[in-house]
């Protein structure tokens, strides 16, 4: 099993939780269909998926802050950040996920406005 942290670092945590929590029907589609290929632990991708939550207590407090970053829209108060940090992460991992969680919404933004249809091979 991998660690909490190569998955985030990998940013398919981030871009499978942020797909779902905005139900953002391309990228739920490219980005299991990329996990899929590469390896990405089917049981994360599937917990992630159905919004379920993780036995391994450092994946489920990553799954729960990276949540609190895009539901509250970055608004984060500072005992969420320490429940975060004293789940084992460090102050630079959040930037990490703050930058991870900015750059799948640019890349939504432009999906919405292209109106970006689902490849065959991602159905």
């Amino acid at each position: 099993m991998e660690t909490a942290w190569n998955l985030l670092s990998s940013n398919f945590f981030i871009f499978c939780l942020e797909s779902h929590i905005l139900n953002l029907v391309y990228c739920i589609a490219a980005h299991s269909y990329f996990d899929r290929l590469s390896n990405f632990p089917e049981e994360i991708l599937t917990t992630l998926l159905q919004d379920k939550s993780f036995e391994n207590p450092k994946l489920q407090a990553l799954r729960i802050f990276t949540k609190i970053i895009i539901e509250k829209r970055g608004s984060v108060l500072p005992k969420e950040i320490e429940t975060f940090l004293s789940a084992g992460y460090s102050k630079e991992q959040v930037l990490e996920l703050i930058v991870g969680v900015a750059h799948k919404i640019m890349s939504n933004y432009v999906n919405h406005i292209a109106e970006t249809p689902i490849d065959d091979e991602f159905k």
